[in-house]
């Protein structure tokens, strides 16, 4: 798993439904991504996310 985070697998946490708040989870290859690396400090390994298109918006509206 070590070897696909290096690659570029992220994660991506967006809402399913905006309803009901409902989220799903995404796993995709990003080649432009940042270097990272999988985290097993926990019970789990936490692979790294990406922010989603809303995400980024939000970032750079509140920057200005």
């Amino acid at each position: 798993m070590a070897a696909l985070v290096h690659r570029g697998l992220r994660r991506q946490v967006a809402e399913r439904n905006l309803l009901t708040g409902e989220l799903l989870v995404a796993l995709d290859f990003y080649l432009e991504a940042p270097p990272a690396e999988l985290s097993m400090g926990g019970a789990y390994p936490e692979i790294p996310t990406m922010p989603t298109d809303i995400e980024q918006i939000t970032r750079s509206v509140n920057r200005c």
